[in-house]
């Protein structure tokens, strides 16, 4: 019995840290206690009257991780073990009312379908871009597999729930700190609202990159110009 219930704890515990983190947030180690302390009675039982930041530390240092704001910090949060943060983690240490984006470069990239025959990268020389060049070619850059893109017939709600979702996990596992991905100042998983996206900007995410790269100089005062009439 008591093993079960071990077993449920920590699964509620990982559960908690991957559906907080998967949202673009680190779970406060407060939160968590909520949690398990609004949950089943067994739940609680099963720390054995250790402290919460103790048991994690001793019995699931191989699935999650505490995680500080900065080495001065009060706050204390956890997240996947395998979770890339950089030094900028103070920033997934948001509430939940904060919207969190996403770049547009790399929205788009798992936005736009792939082409039959092609593969996209994402690099970061000299700017985050992505690419999309025939499979067989050996080029730099952190490949998006098809796999990655919803499809387009969702509805926009669930698409833009999943493209976030998806931008984390491969964020996650290619090794890339989510601090290079998001918009600086803002948050990361909410696809940049249709107000602010000009019809320039729905114009280029038509267009592959070298195509953007042929037109991206002379339409400069072109966007300035659609900007104003949005």
């Amino acid at each position: 019995m008591e093993e079960q219930a071990l077993e449920a704890l920590k699964t509620h515990i990982k559960t908690k840290v991957d559906e907080s983190w998967a949202s673009g947030r680190v779970l406060l180690l407060a939160e968590l206690g909520k949690s398990i302390k609004d949950g089943a009675p067994e739940l609680t039982q099963a720390l054995q009257g250790r402290k919460l930041s103790d048991f994690i530390a001793s019995q699931m240092q191989a699935i999650v991780k505490i995680a500080r704001p900065s080495s001065t910090s009060k706050a204390v949060g956890i997240v996947p073990v395998n979770a890339v943060v950089g030094d900028n983690i103070g920033q997934f240490f948001s509430s939940r009312s904060e919207p969190i984006r996403f770049q547009k470069a790399i929205w788009m990239a798992f936005s736009k379908e792939i082409a039959p025959g092609t593969k996209r990268l994402v690099t970061f020389d000299p700017s985050l871009t992505y690419i999309d060049v025939p499979a067989n070619e050996e080029s730099a850059g952190s490949e998006i597999t098809s796999a990655l893109i919803p499809p387009v017939g969702d509805p926009k709600h669930i698409r833009d729930a999943k493209i976030g979702e998806n931008i984390r996990q491969w964020a996650t596992g290619v090794g890339i700190g989510l601090e290079k991905i998001v918009q600086k100042g803002v948050g990361m998983l909410s696809q940049p609202s249709d107000n602010s996206r000009s019809v320039f900007s729905a114009l280029m995410a038509t267009l592959s990159h070298d195509e953007q790269r042929r037109l991206s100089l002379p339409l400069d005062i072109v966007e300035k110009l659609l900007k104003s009439r949005v």
